[in-house]
């Protein structure tokens, strides 16, 4: 599994599509542990979309390189 620390989310829709657009498993882990399937698990989706992820930041691992790659491009071009 790769691992991303978010510590905000600009785009929330833009990630969203990152996420059904992946290939493999991609798992959102919450501060408190909570683990969510964020392909599968509409409440992780719709969670992406109301928190602010704070100073720990929240994590999302996923299984596949090329999502990774996916991800990783999301979020630089967000931040430009």
């Amino acid at each position: 599994m790769y691992r991303l620390n978010l510590k905000q989310i600009p785009n929330a829709e833009k990630l969203e599509k990152v996420i059904k657009e992946s290939k493999g498993n991609v798992l959102l882990r919450l501060p408190n542990n909570e683990v969510y399937d964020l392909k599968e698990d509409k409440m992780g989706t719709q969670l992406l979309k109301v928190l602010v992820p704070g100073v720990d930041g929240m994590d999302i691992q996923v299984s596949d390189g090329e999502d990774f790659i996916q991800f990783v491009s999301y979020m630089m071009n967000v931040a430009s």
